[in-house]
C-alpha cells in the first residue's frame, strides 16, 4: 500500500522520516517529541531588587515561556534575557530582529520568545522601589 504523503521538505528531519514510515502514529509520535516541553523552572523568587539569575542551559531548546509576577500592582519590573552562544561567553542583551527581549509588568503577565543561544540569564530589573519578582520559565521548541 502507498500513501501521497504530500510535500513535506519543511519539516525536520524526524518528522521526514516518520512522513515516510508505514503508520500515522509514527508521524504523530515524532511531531510530539519535537514540540516538547522543559520543566518549571524559576529562576528568580521574590526578588526585591535588580538581579540577575544564574545561567540556564537551553541547548535542544529554541523559545522559552516566561511567566512574571509582581506582588504590588503599582511597582513597575522589567524582565529581559541576556544571552550567550557558549558555556563561559559573555552574556549580552538578546534581540529578535530589532526587539528587545524583555517584558513590563505592574501584575502577572505571560510571555512567548522564540530563538533563544543555548545559554540564557534573566535580568529583573526594579524599574519602581517596592514589589517583588516572581519569573517562571518553560523551555519548549517552536516550529
Amino acid at each position: 500500500m502507498t500513501r501521497d504523503l504530500g510535500n513535506y521538505t519543511d519539516l525536520p528531519s524526524t518528522a521526514k522520516e516518520a512522513a515516510t514510515a508505514s503508520s500515522p502514529i509514527s508521524l504523530l509520535k515524532s511531531i510530539k517529541n519535537q514540540l516538547s516541553k522543559g520543566a518549571v523552572a524559576t529562576p528568580l523568587n521574590l526578588i526585591e531588587v535588580t538581579t540577575t539569575s544564574a545561567a540556564i542551559d537551553c541547548r535542544g531548546y529554541n523559545s522559552i515561556l516566561v511567566y512574571q509576577k509582581v506582588t504590588v500592582a503599582t511597582k513597575l519590573w522589567t524582565t529581559k534575557i541576556q544571552g550567550a552562544l557558549e558555556s563561559g561567553d559573555t552574556y549580552a542583551d538578546w534581540y529578535e530582529g530589532a526587539t528587545l527581549m524583555s517584558s513590563q509588568t505592574n501584575s502577572t503577565k505571560a510571555s512567548v520568545w522564540r530563538g533563544i543561544p543555548d545559554y540564557i540569564k534573566l535580568v529583573g530589573t526594579e524599574d519602581e522601589d517596592g514589589g517583588k519578582l516572581t519569573v517562571k520559565i518553560q523551555l519548549m521548541n517552536l516550529y
